[in-house]
């Protein structure tokens, strides 16, 4: 194989994120203010947050759902039929797997295979990229009206990190795109359901070279891999997503009363300025506005204005959960209508409801999604942490033509190993504990992580995000529905 299979690998839809979101916490005050900032600096910017262990949450009322996830729904799943679609998943022979670079055991070669376990010798090698070691199989048919079943187990001799991933042959799309750090002995198993969103010959592969910004793998080490398999979910209960049924519903908005329930939801007013952080944080320009928030035909609109308030040119509104509604793990989810017009920065987001690790960014965050209004197709999937201040971001682009100005799904699956973010059931990106830390409990393998969060929405008006773009001189308002969001656990 030529190794220029992988020189396209950025035209993709789904992409690392080229900014930096910061966020800060007010230490001061019970009732912080946050907001997503986008800072040229290390030094955090805005927001209070996070969070009090809650053993239980609290007493909601629950309507009926499209998901059931009763115990009536579990007497009624189907069993579970899956079809492997990998070849020689046995290893007994490799006629349908590729090595690159083959024939250079100065570099790379296979050690034994067979029993489902394959093992390889990276020798003292500069890798100039992450694929200038692959192993591989190619031309497996996915389609996006099924669901499949992911799962391989990898170990190394030494502390490294390998790329896994299974990405259409056109080069246009990843249905999994993944760093894993593993440690020296340790075997690392990875398990997840996902679906492609895009009709195309796909490729599962193991990107073993250097990773961008590590260093040159200078020690000769061993690899193995085993068990992997790449299934077609034949049968299930089509009701229940994979990651909704073990869970139970534990909160739900629905927007169906006359007003913004208050037991679920504060509503900010002013620029942050009240925190200490005017703009909030982000050089954003509206003033917020409990005005600006209703409940219209079952759904929350938060409308942003161009109206002036004192020196303001803008109006709109910010929701929160904070001290109300808040969680420790599970999983999220909102059916969200975004306006697609220039400096527009609508989000749907998680803060700490207490700060416990310290300051922003030590306690974290979480963005389940904003996108910029002037990118119609594309949405942002975020984590903050550190200190230094860290982000671990991934954009990602809609297929087949959906915009953000119509209702999609935004979902986040929080446990104490891994941050996953779907959209419309489709898997984006996961974010493994391995990957993130609080500088203040780095003897704590989940934190900043492992703490409650509680949830916001707000539709801003141009600010740092989006480098200062604000909204044509014709704009006079622009609205972002949310039809419910819900928490399972």
């Amino acid at each position: 194989m030529n190794k220029n299979l992988f020189l396209l690998m950025n035209v993709v839809l789904l992409t690392s994120c080229t900014f930096r979101v910061n966020s800060s916490y007010s230490n001061n005050d019970s009732t912080p203010s946050l907001e997503n900032s986008y800072l040229p600096s290390e030094e955090p910017s805005l927001n209070s947050l996070q969070s009090n262990s809650v053993e239980e949450p609290n007493s909601v009322s629950l309507p009926s759902l499209s998901y059931s996830s009763s115990e009536e729904s579990k007497q009624s799943s189907q069993e579970i039929i899956e079809t492997e679609l990998l070849k020689d998943t046995d290893f007994d022979n490799l006629d349908n797997w590729i090595v690159f670079p083959e024939d250079n055991e100065n570099v790379f070669s296979v050690l034994q295979h067979g029993d489902k376990k394959i093992s390889f010798k990276v020798n003292n090698f500069t890798a100039e990229e992450n694929w200038s070691i692959q192993f591989l199989q190619n031309g497996i048919s996915l389609d996006s009206q099924n669901k499949y079943h992911v799962h391989f187990e990898i170990v190394s001799t030494i502390n490294r990190t390998i790329q896994f991933i299974i990405q259409s042959m056109d080069y246009q799309y990843f249905a999994v795109k993944e760093a894993i750090n593993l440690t020296n002995g340790q075997v690392f198993s990875f398990d997840q359901i996902i679906s492609t969103g895009y009709d195309n010959t796909y490729l599962y592969g193991f990107m073993l070279g250097k990773m961008e910004g590590q260093d040159n793998l200078v020690n000769d080490h061993t690899i193995e891999i085993s068990n992997v398999s790449l299934k077609r979910i034949d049968s299930q209960n089509e009701n229940v997503p994979p990651y909704i049924e073990n869970r139970q519903l534990v909160f739900s908005d629905e927007f169906n009363g006359n007003s913004i329930d208050a037991n679920n939801w504060f509503l900010e007013t002013g620029d942050g300025a009240q925190y200490g952080i005017p703009g909030w944080g982000n050089n954003e320009a509206e003033y917020y506005s409990p005005n600006n928030a209703t409940i219209r035909n079952g759904k929350l609109v938060i409308t942003a204005k161009k109206e002036r308030v004192g020196t303001f040119n803008f109006t709109s509104a910010r929701l929160k959960s904070q001290n109300l509604q808040f969680f420790k793990y599970g999983y999220f989810e909102a059916n969200i209508k975004m306006p697609a017009i220039s400096g527009m920065w609508p989000a749907f987001w998680m803060l700490p409801n207490d700060s416990p690790y310290g300051g922003w960014p030590m306690s974290g965050e979480i963005d389940i999604m904003e996108a910029r209004g002037r990118e119609p197709n594309k949405t942002d999937h975020t984590i903050h942490y550190g200190v230094p201040h860290n982000y671990n971001c991934t954009s990602y682009t809609m297929p087949n033509g959906n915009r953000i100005d119509e209702f999609h799904r935004y979902g986040l699956e929080w446990t104490s190993e891994y941050i996953r973010w779907y959209v419309d059931d489709i898997m984006v990106h996961t974010e493994y504990n391995s990957s993130y830390f609080s500088s203040s409990a780095l003897d704590k393998p989940s934190a900043p992580f492992d703490q409650d969060f509680y949830i916001l929405f707000n539709l801003a008006v141009g600010g740092n995000y989006d480098g200062g773009t604000m909204p044509p001189a014709s704009f006079t308002s622009a609205e972002m529905e949310v039809d419910y969001v819900r928490v399972y656990q």
